[in-house]
């Protein structure tokens, strides 16, 4: 196709397969002198010599006799066709038998027309043609156009997911569809995170003058990137810290190795060139799953920004991340104050570091949401009572600001029913009692259970007494023989299936046992059961 010079149409380019000179050249003619958008490109005496023309020259148009020598009309468009070439085709023959026109029609052609056509039948149906092109022509812009809006959005909304992620505000059961659609394709490609980090200089300069400095980057990245296969994702973090990630179909695992490094040096250049900022850059194992990701920028986050960080500044936070959990789930509010205090007294005296106590924050909170939902307790609402802790996170000027955001949340939960004592009690009897019941067949003991509970076995022992009216083991013995006893009346198991069944190994002390429980032997229930 060419582009006519000037204009919006297009030049549409037609072939002409005929063995009469004179045709081909008649039809040339008319078109030269007609006002259509059209130039001839190749005329042939035969189908060979006409298939061979339309391959080489990608017509957008065919007209084509039917009998030809070597290889007629027909003979050609089917071997077009199973070529998978879809060129409008006009047939134009002297004649117009039946079988011919259905053979044409089978074949996915345009027109059919008989010689001798008159000049003005030839443009009119040529004409015809053409409008049905510009409307393709058009319909794939628009659906091109179309799948770059897409394309846009879709980058959009997962770059937001991909920065929810990190922030820890993403909740993942209630996701909109789209979102949802993104992280359930995820494993279809392949990730590759790279964490880079920017040397900016006068640290001093206004917010909005780092605003225009990191559009000034995103700009610089997305020109560089243009010159790459690779798709990626931009996600800045703070004012040292992006993350920059690469991915590819699985079967163009081998072109991200190849060209990554090319990408972040191109980077490097343009960044140093245009803006005169240094990066530099990390990166991380390569992922398929949406939890692979997530979790490798957050350990690229965690790890030391510069040379000039030393490994008194690194900060292991997995440690406070295990403790928190426990004490959260303990719902025990004094326990998760003492944790706090105990990790931000040893921190202190650590150089503080904005990105890193953002980072931080971000993980501590990521662990208070995550356990606290698990007990029932809703952090959106939690949120709204800290005045936008995300916020808050990304502003830090000391570590006794951040100390004092995890403080501010306890000191709201403890409002929370939940870390109310009478409700938090009756909610670990309810855990014990849904254990004992899911774990009857096992061995179960009281140190067990708190231990899964993360609590003191003392405590707990003292609290299940007060609340049920009997000692733990009292009551597990009960449940046992209970349920011994229904399982013998059903008449389908023997004793000593019925004792592994609600966690005795020796059947004899079982029996035993259920003798001084019930008054009787279990084999007086089987008994019962034979004579009914």
């Amino acid at each position: 196709m060419l582009a006519k010079k000037g204009g919006k149409s297009m030049i549409w380019s037609i072939v002409i397969v005929d063995d009469d000179k004179h045709v081909l050249n008649g039809i040339k003619t008319i078109f030269s002198h007609s006002d259509l958008p059209c130039e001839v490109v190749g005329m042939a005496s035969n189908g060979e010599e006409g298939l061979e023309m339309i391959i080489n020259k990608q017509p957008d148009l065919v007209i084509t006799d039917i009998y030809m020598p070597k290889m007629n009309g027909i003979e050609m468009i089917r071997s077009l066709r199973e070529n998978k070439l879809q060129q409008k085709i006009i047939i134009l023959s002297g004649y117009s038998e039946f079988k011919h026109a259905q053979q044409a029609l089978k074949l996915k052609i345009e027109d059919y027309l008989s010689k001798p056509a008159s000049r003005a039948t030839i443009i009119q149906t040529v004409e015809n043609v053409l409008d049905q092109l510009e409307e393709q022509q058009r319909s794939q812009r628009d659906y091109q156009q179309y799948k770059m809006k897409v394309k846009k959005y879709k980058k959009y909304l997962t770059e937001e997911l991909i920065d929810s992620a990190i922030k820890g505000q993403l909740n993942l059961t209630a996701l909109q569809g789209n979102k949802q659609k993104i992280i359930n394709e995820w494993s279809s490609h392949l990730h590759l995170p790279i964490r880079l980090y920017f040397s900016i200089s006068n640290q001093n300069a206004r917010d909005d003058d780092h605003q225009l400095v990191h559009f000034a980057i995103t700009n610089i990245i997305e020109d560089t990137m243009y010159d790459f296969e690779l798709d990626y994702f931009y996600i800045e973090i703070d004012q040292i810290n992006s993350v920059l990630c690469l991915y590819v179909s699985e079967y163009k695992k081998s072109l991200l190795s190849s060209q990554y490094s090319l990408i972040i040096n191109k980077i490097k250049n343009n960044l140093s060139r245009l803006l005169s900022i240094e990066i530099n850059y990390e990166t991380g194992d390569l992922t398929s799953t949406w939890q692979e990701t997530v979790s490798i920028i957050h350990k690229l986050l965690m790890s030391p920004a510069n040379n000039n960080q030393t490994r008194e500044n690194i900060i292991e936070i997995r440690p406070i991340q295990r403790e928190l959990s426990r004490t959260i789930r303990s719902t025990n509010i004094e326990s998760i104050k003492k944790t706090l205090d105990n990790f931000f007294n040893q921190i202190m005296d650590n150089v503080f570091i904005p990105s890193i106590a953002m980072r931080i924050g971000i993980e501590l909170w990521s662990t208070f949401k995550y356990e606290l939902e698990n007990t029932g307790v809703n952090t959106l609402d939690q949120c709204d009572k800290l005045s936008n802790p995300y916020q808050q996170l990304t502003q830090l000027h000391s570590w006794k600001e951040l100390y004092d955001f995890f403080q501010n949340l306890a000191n709201t939960l403890e409002h929370e029913p939940i870390f109310q004592e009478n409700i938090r009690h009756s909610k670990l009897i309810d855990d014990v009692l849904k254990y004992i019941e899911k774990n009857l067949h096992k061995p179960i003991t009281l140190n067990q259970i708190s231990e899964e509970l993360y609590i003191s076995r003392n405590y707990l022992g003292k609290i299940f007494k007060d609340n049920m009216d009997v000692s733990f083991k009292e009551y597990l013995t009960n449940t046992r023989i209970n349920k011994a006893r229904k399982m013998l009346l059903t008449g389908n198991y023997m004793i000593y299936e019925v004792a592994d069944g609600v966690g005795f190994e020796n059947p004899a002390y079982f029996s035993a046992l259920f003798k001084k429980i019930l008054g009787y032997p279990p084999s007086q229930l089987l008994n019962k059961n034979s004579n009914e």
